[in-house]
């Protein structure tokens, strides 16, 4: 299936003939909106990876959740659920909204509406190792945190439209987990379809939900072509077709929004933004996001193993001339995990300082030796870290005045997680995009013995144990109060050295209206319409 796609891409952008057919992008924007995305989704069901990019296209188009996350009151608000109860803090009731239509697609039409069973096979895909379909596309899911995972003790379907979690130990993170991609719900019919006719790899990339649109085509390193759910139980969108002109080179994603093939581009290179200021019919629109890029220590390769060498390359980092170079000033200095715009972020009252005269001394004091390490990168731009490799050669050039020679390993994203799942790494640029508005978020799944992304390998009790606190802590204040221990303690044994939070930017032609964000940060296409001539929005 997938060789007749690529032929079919290879006749379009070969022979002249077929040139038209291949270009309809300028011809639908009337009728359908088109998005210059940077990398091709790893999967199209967002509970499978933690990729941006797989949020961006995914998150509040394909799929909808029981309940959505409100930042300007910080309470949750209905979606597939219309209420829910909790006793005893552990018990989680859910009311589901009735007749909510799954999609109807070329490979699939449902026969059934949304039921308190879709929810049950949602999460039990997630949390029972048992379930026929959890190994299918890798035993891997994302989003929902470890112990989440561990702590969920069962899910009951109580009637057609009720469902129940019941929690091993109470969790104030539940709900906002419950709101966030991994909350996707998915059809258990469709499941069984899939499994009937022995394809049960395409539930994560040929997805059903219950979103605003529905996928009709994807082409690897092409396009991704979504259709309006006309029987989609919210308000109806604007545009019949949504489609994502997959376009890695940032100069063509410019272009492209420049000329009008797309409406919306992201991640522009920094250097552009002045020239884009100058095409009247363009707008920039940036969102500090809720994100942190760091730099890790595999704190099993000596020297790695000493704290007093990590504080040393810490403090050698000159984190000022990262902004300047890296971010031209779009992105704001990490002085913890914890990113500002996060409820639970206290400025802390110690940070590491940019002294490489220290440092200098830190590394003779602890040896006399050449070292010599390994810093790997992704060549992949993302939100937090724009440009890891020329970030590496500004930290190699700064830790080479102190003594460390850095050499650098750069690979596309897929093989450096790779390596990192392997331990196969001295240090590492990284960074967490949060997948709901919630610190714990960040540290579990970072810094937490059992987090699937501490590639640190750090494990610490009294950490992990002001985690659990603060997880069943019923007030904020508390939980802040908790979170500066749990930072005070990432300075002192410094598993990794925070360096920035970087902004969202994206390029739009002034006819679009009303583009805004979802909470996570992801591009929310539910209420924009593109303004033609003689309209207002």
């Amino acid at each position: 299936m997938l060789s007749k796609c690529f032929q079919v891409a290879i006749i379009c952008f070969i022979l002249p003939l077929f040139i038209q057919a291949c270009k309809p992008y300028s011809r639908i924007l009337d009728k359908g909106l088109i998005y210059c995305l940077e990398d091709d989704p790893v999967f199209l069901n967002p509970q499978k990876t933690a990729s941006q990019t797989t949020y961006d296209v995914t998150s509040g188009i394909l799929f909808d959740t029981l309940i959505e996350y409100d930042p300007k009151s910080s309470t949750f608000l209905p979606s597939l659920a219309t209420s829910w109860s909790v006793t005893d803090t552990k018990n989680y009731t859910f009311n589901l909204r009735k007749n909510v239509r799954f999609h109807k697609t070329e490979f699939f039409f449902p026969s059934r509406p949304l039921l308190a069973i879709d929810v049950q096979y949602t999460f039990e895909r997630i949390i029972n190792t048992s379930h026929p379909l959890h190994h299918v596309n890798t035993n891997h899911f994302y989003g929902l945190s470890q112990h989440t995972i561990n702590n969920i003790a069962s899910i009951t379907v109580d009637s057609a439209h009720q469902v129940t979690f019941r929690l091993k130990e109470a969790d104030n993170t539940f709900m906002a987990q419950l709101s966030s991609p991994a909350g996707s719900i998915q059809s258990l019919e469709y499941a069984n379809y899939l499994a009937t006719i022995d394809e049960a790899t395409k539930i994560d990339f040929s997805p059903i939900g219950t979103g605003p649109y529905a996928l009709q085509s994807y082409i690897p390193n092409h396009v991704i072509r979504y259709t309006k759910h006309m029987d989609y139980w919210r308000e109806k969108q604007n545009f019949g077709q949504l489609i994502f002109n997959i376009t890695p080179n940032n100069r063509h994603r410019l272009s492209k929004v420049t000329y009008g093939d797309c409406s919306i581009s992201t991640m522009p290179q920094f250097n552009d933004l002045t020239k884009i200021n100058q095409h009247k019919h363009l707008q920039i629109k940036s969102k500090m996001g809720n994100n942190t890029a760091y730099l890790a220590f595999n704190i099993h390769a000596p020297p790695l193993n000493q704290k007093e060498i990590r504080r040393a390359i810490a403090i050698a980092i000159n984190k000022p001339d990262i902004l300047s170079h890296i971010y031209s000033y779009t992105a704001e200095k990490a002085t913890t995990l914890l990113p500002k715009k996060s409820w639970g972020h206290v400025e802390p009252l110690v940070q590491f300082p940019f002294d490489q005269a220290q440092a200098k001394v830190l590394v003779k004091k602890l040896t006399t030796d050449n070292i010599e390490l390994n810093l790997s990168v992704s060549r992949n731009a993302r939100h937090y870290n724009p440009n890891a490799l020329k970030m590496a050669q500004l930290i190699q050039a700064e830790l080479q005045k102190i003594g460390i020679q850095l050499h650098i390993k750069s690979y596309n994203w897929s093989h450096l997680v790779s390596k990192l799942h392997q331990h196969d790494f001295d240090l590492a640029l990284l960074g967490w995009s949060a997948d709901y508005d919630d610190p714990d978020n960040f540290y579990s799944s970072i810094l937490s013995c059992n987090g699937r992304f501490n590639y640190s390998q750090w494990c610490h009790p009294t950490f992990e144990n002001l985690l659990s606190q603060a997880r069943r802590s019923n007030t904020r204040a508390e939980r802040r109060y908790i979170y500066q221990q749990v930072e005070k303690i990432i300075f002192n044994e410094v598993p990794l050295v925070p360096i920035a939070h970087g902004s969202r930017i994206f390029i739009f032609e002034d006819k679009l209206k009303n583009f805004s964000f979802l909470p996570n940060g992801v591009p929310n296409f539910q209420r924009v319409k593109i303004e033609t001539r003689g309209q207002r929005s």
